[in-house]
């Protein structure tokens, strides 16, 4: 786990997300939260997100390393540069990018499929963009993302298609870390 950012469950990953999304200015640079919505070095799962978001999605999360300066200690004119992970609310999941909600889809099909295997799969997306949306410099744009759901087949040990759906960049990082049935079949605001 990452010494350098606090990091959250998921209830308090959904709090700070609600946090990141609020109508704000257009950060400045390095105005970065050093809390994060999951931790940046996990591999494969790792979080209690409905879904298995490994570090391949940091960019789609806008969890990056940045560049920070300190002043060491009894110095205050000898400054040390160093990079610690940060956590911005530029998010882009793009075509292609897939999330199991077991983590034996990567190692063991049959066994995830029957455990209950889904999965969602981006169609296509539009990044969000804070504090650029249209006259008013502190709105901002959710984004959007088309992604198809498909359930786990016991009998054919194969993924269904089940549909399409349509929400906005922040409602799909909701779904990662509630869940489909939680969000989609509960009504559960999403944007």
């Amino acid at each position: 786990m990452s010494e350098q950012m606090d990091l959250f469950n998921s209830n308090e990953s959904l709090s700070l997300l609600a946090e990141l999304t609020l109508p704000r200015p257009k950060p400045q640079k390095n105005q970065r939260e050093t809390k994060g919505l999951r931790d940046p070095e996990v591999t494969s799962g790792g979080n209690d997100w409905s879904f298995i978001v490994s570090q391949c999605f940091n960019d789609a999360l806008d969890i990056k390393k940045t560049i920070r300066i300190k002043n060491k200690k009894g110095h205050e004119k000898n400054k040390e540069k160093h990079k610690i992970w940060t956590q911005g609310s530029t998010f882009f999941f793009k075509t292609g990018d897939i999330f199991y909600n077991k983590k034996e889809a990567y190692t063991d099909w049959p066994k995830a499929i029957s455990d209950g295997l889904y999965a969602i799969q981006v169609v296509s997306g539009k990044p969000s963009v804070p504090g650029k949306n249209g006259k008013n410099e502190r709105d901002r744009d959710k984004g959007e993302v088309t992604y198809t759901v498909y359930y786990g087949n016991k009998k054919e040990c194969v993924l269904k298609k089940e549909g399409v759906h349509t929400t906005t960049q922040d409602g799909f990082i909701k779904i990662l870390i509630l869940g489909l049935y939680r969000v989609l079949y509960r009504n559960h605001e999403i944007n």
